[in-house]
């Protein structure tokens, strides 16, 4: 059974793969995570909260990056990691920088 891949990792590869195309993953994430808990609490009203929840999953879930734009790589990016910073840029007009010693 070589040719065959661990379910648990398909799934994960595929739920990453999703999560990557969203422009709030985390917020995704903690919406459904409510709402899978919502469904299981009871309540007052019946399925008012899990509703209005269910629709807000959905939203976020649609709620995609633009085409074309990537992500800007953050400072502890691995391949980043050797590269050396750019110096800082001088924003002071010309007329208030201080003369050189």
């Amino acid at each position: 059974m070589k040719g065959m891949s661990n379910p648990s990792t398909l799934s994960g590869n595929l739920i990453q793969r999703f999560l990557g195309t969203l422009r709030f993953p985390q917020l995704f994430v903690v919406a459904a995570l409510l709402f899978a808990i919502d469904m299981v609490v009871p309540d007052a009203i019946p399925f008012l909260e899990e509703l209005m929840l269910a629709v807000l999953t959905v939203l976020l879930s649609q709620w995609k990056k633009p085409r074309g734009a990537e992500a800007a790589p953050s400072d502890n990016d691995a391949a980043h990691a050797g590269a050396p910073k750019p110096p800082p840029k001088n924003v002071t007009p010309p007329d208030e920088r201080p003369e050189p010693s």
